[in-house]
């Protein structure tokens, strides 16, 4: 699979492994029956199957918050204005795994590449969302999301990095803070549309925001729904341009208020860069590593954690990891793959 949207280059898989298979059969001996294993979910232990047509149908599974925080209480506009996101540590984990940093880092800059125009071509759409009837606060939290999208793209470079690469986001961007920002929209919609992360997709698609060359990373300011975070991933091993996850098909990802931010405390990812790498297509249960639910058991990683897909949690990399992407570069995201191999 090679992720073109904003990321190039993920790994070409050894073997291809599609559809659903179903495990089993009922057979007879004497008057003992064999009852037959159930199928294998499509979309892992506890995915969600999301089918928007048309194309194939894609996979969502809810992902767990970070340590300590409670997704049913609401979160200040001031705290989550404190929140630095994923960038300061990325840097330092990166330096603590032998990348070093450069002295002007922009970690904790709302800057991002400006890539052509900033609007033609596969992009990522950051959006705030809000429901009508509810408090909106895009004015006070357009700026800090901004520093929370750059935060996303230094993790992706800083994890190229180390695979002597490099590799940015390219978001929909606009003018700001002396180069390019990414370009947040302030979106409404309907009371109850967060309900779930399915009727979040129908109300923004009835919106508009339905562009085949867009991933769209929605921060929704709700609480209490249950969701920290959670993506929209086509479950296909395709190595090639076709994978339904590079550009064939909007994407969408959700990320609810009291998640928002993160990745700046002892073993915490950012939220947002974990939501739009399953964008990207991340974890292929294929993958060496990969679970049934779309992540890894190879911690410490970004993408890894115990889902429920099956797959005992081993300690391969060191917990700096936990900020960047893919334990020993060997699942989801290498620069400079093995020609043959998911590496």
């Amino acid at each position: 699979m090679r992720i073109s949207s904003c990321v190039a280059r993920a790994r070409k898989p050894v073997a291809a492994v599609l559809g659903v298979l179903t495990v089993g059969t009922l057979s007879f001996v004497g008057t003992l029956a064999l009852l037959p294993a159930p199928p294998t979910p499509y979309c892992g232990p506890g995915g969600e199957l999301i089918d928007l047509g048309p194309g194939p149908a894609a996979c969502a599974h809810v992902d767990i918050p970070p340590p300590g925080v409670d997704l049913g209480e609401p979160v200040a506009t001031s705290e989550l204005q404190d929140r630095v996101g994923a960038g300061p540590n990325a840097v330092e984990a990166a330096e603590e795994l032998g990348v070093a940093s450069t002295p002007a880092s922009t970690a904790t800059s709302p800057a991002v590449t400006c890539d052509g125009d900033g609007t033609s071509g596969y992009r990522t759409q950051a959006m705030y969302v809000v429901e009508a009837g509810a408090t909106n606060r895009y004015a006070s939290m357009k700026s800090t999301i901004q520093k929370w999208a750059a935060g996303v793209d230094d993790v992706v470079n800083r994890s190229a990095a180390l695979t002597g690469g490099v590799r940015h986001v390219r978001y929909v961007t606009e003018p700001g803070d002396g180069g390019c920002v990414a370009s947040v929209l302030n979106v409404t919609v309907p009371a109850a549309a967060m309900a779930s992360f399915n009727t979040t997709i129908s109300a923004v698609q009835a919106l508009g925001y339905t562009n085949a060359a867009r991933k769209y990373l929605m921060w929704t300011d709700t609480f209490g729904k249950g969701i920290c975070g959670v993506a929209l991933r086509y479950t296909s091993d395709a190595d090639g341009q076709s994978n339904p996850n590079n550009g064939y098909y909007p994407q969408y990802s959700r990320i609810d208020s009291p998640c928002w931010g993160f990745g700046n405390g002892s073993n915490e990812h950012s939220v947002e860069a974990h939501e739009l790498m399953h964008n990207f297509g991340a974890v292929s249960s294929a993958a060496p590593h990969g679970t049934r639910a779309g992540h890894c058991w190879d911690e410490y990683d970004s993408m890894c954690y115990s889902d429920g897909g099956g797959f005992a949690m081993q300690m391969v990399c060191p917990n700096t990891k936990d900020y960047l992407f893919d334990c020993n570069s060997d699942d989801y995201f290498s620069t400079y793959p093995d020609p043959g191999s998911w590496r």
